[in-house]
């Protein structure tokens, strides 16, 4: 105990010593030094008390909360292209050509005649056919006609056949009576046909000796022409 006293004795006597044989600070040290901010001191016991509670520091807000995307949009289907119209190109009306005109020349030049008389006799013909067709139209209508008219009497008639009442029979009398009498129309309609046929057999062979006593007198007509 004795011997550190002694150590600490003579540290202690050494200090002014090494302070003398140490150099002087260089001037810019010291400046730096002086600069530095002195330590606060620590608070006293007073202190505290005389100080105020400092206030507690404010809660930081957090940031409010990012905003949740959109849900991405389900893909849609893929639209089929509308075809392409193709350009509409109107056809010109076309009229048809005239037929040309044929006549015969030369040494034909005189049988021309039988070929009008040919188209004369085509047209002739024509026009009497339209004249018998109009008189079998009323015969053929009025065929027509009895027939429907029988069908319809007939099958009311069965119908009031499978009823039985009293009243039904004598409907049955009177209409089975309506029919036969259009049965009898029927007929003389078909005897009016058949004579029509014979007619029209009659009168069209003489319109084509008629007609063809005309082309041939046309013919003999340009065998003769010089």
């Amino acid at each position: 105990m004795t011997t550190r006293l002694l150590a600490a004795l003579l540290m202690l006597a050494a200090l002014p010593i090494f302070a003398e044989d140490a150099p002087q600070a260089e001037p810019a040290a010291e400046a730096v030094k002086a600069a530095e901010p002195a330590p606060e001191p620590l608070p006293t016991e007073e202190s505290l008390k005389a100080e105020p509670a400092k206030a507690a520091p404010a809660p930081k807000v957090q940031p409010a909360a990012m905003k949740a995307s959109p849900a991405p949009e389900p893909p849609k289907a893929p639209v089929a292209a509308a075809p392409k119209a193709e350009p509409v190109v109107e056809k010109a009306a076309q009229t048809p050509a005239a037929p040309e005109v044929f006549k015969a020349v030369g040494a034909a030049a005189p049988y021309q005649t039988v070929v009008d008389a040919f188209g004369e006799a085509k047209d002739g013909f024509q026009a009497w056919v339209k004249d018998a067709s109009a008189q079998a139209k009323d015969v053929a209508e009025r065929e027509e006609a009895l027939k429907k008219d029988i069908e319809a009497k007939e099958a009311a008639t069965t119908k009031l056949k499978l009823d039985k009442s009293k009243g039904a029979k004598e409907q049955v009398k009177e209409l089975t009576q309506q029919t036969k009498q259009l049965w009898r129309d029927l007929d003389k309609i078909e005897a009016e046909q058949t004579a029509l046929k014979r007619s029209f057999a009659r009168a069209a062979a003489a319109k084509v000796r008629e007609l063809n006593a005309e082309i041939l007198k046309r013919a003999g007509q340009a065998q003769q022409a010089e």
